[in-house]
């Protein structure tokens, strides 16, 4: 970590945006999974990750910063064709996504890194060599177990089940940030419409107002003809 000190408050907003971002992520390989590979998704991601890159080597978190990096330059694979997302590859990148959580949580609750991203960072390697062709696929394990032998690497896959739909880890679901971010022009209509509401309503308060008093001077000539 660089000689910066951010104060609790910039934590603070650091965290709130990047829970954003992460959602974000989430949401993508999500999609990705479920879907299939789709060129929207994929861009949708693009700025949430390249945002919270940049926030997090402002705050000189650098290992969260590389970590983010390399998963840019994935996603930069995936769209240019140049990676295939097979069922291992999504496990190592929502098993990577959950790290990189971890990472960012526990960084703004010591104010400072405390997660070694090393392990998932060269799982990112591994993929990223096996798109450039540089070299061949080897099994990486985020938690850095032994790969598998070359004879299981050599032997035909048996044709997996559906995969269970994925959910968010519910330790980070109560953690959530309450802020929502809403397209200003979204906003802008909400309150116009809010605005009109209040004007209508104003005018049937005021049309039930001259009601009643129509009804109390009825009344009063009722009784005044009835004497």
């Amino acid at each position: 970590m660089s000689d910066f000190q951010a104060s609790p408050e910039l934590l603070t907003i650091y965290l709130e945006d990047a829970r954003s971002h992460l959602e974000a992520l989430d949401h993508c390989l999500l999609a990705l999974e479920r879907e299939g590979l789709d060129s929207a998704v994929l861009a949708a991601v693009v700025g949430p990750l390249h945002t919270l890159k940049g926030n997090s080597g402002m705050m000189g978190f650098s290992a969260i910063k590389e970590y983010v990096h390399r998963l840019e330059d994935v996603f930069g694979q995936i769209a240019d064709g140049g990676l295939t997302l097979t069922p291992a590859a999504f496990d190592q990148l929502f098993a990577g996504a959950s790290a990189l959580r971890d990472a960012v949580e526990r960084a703004c609750a010591r104010r400072g890194e405390a997660r070694d991203l090393g392990p998932e960072k060269a799982v990112l390697d591994n993929l990223l060599r096996q798109a450039d062709g540089s070299a061949p696929p080897r099994p990486a394990v985020a938690g850095g177990g032994a790969p598998a032998p070359a004879a299981a690497l050599a032997a035909p896959a048996a044709k997996a089940a559906p995969a269970a739909p994925r959910g968010v880890d519910a330790h980070y679901v109560a953690t959530r940030s309450s802020t929502v971010r809403v397209d200003f022009s979204q906003l802008d209509h909400l309150l116009n419409l809010v605005g009109e509401l209040i004007i209508y309503r104003t005018k049937l308060a005021r049309a039930s107002f001259r009601c009643c008093r129509m009804c109390l001077s009825q009344r009063r000539i009722c009784r005044w003809a009835g004497r």
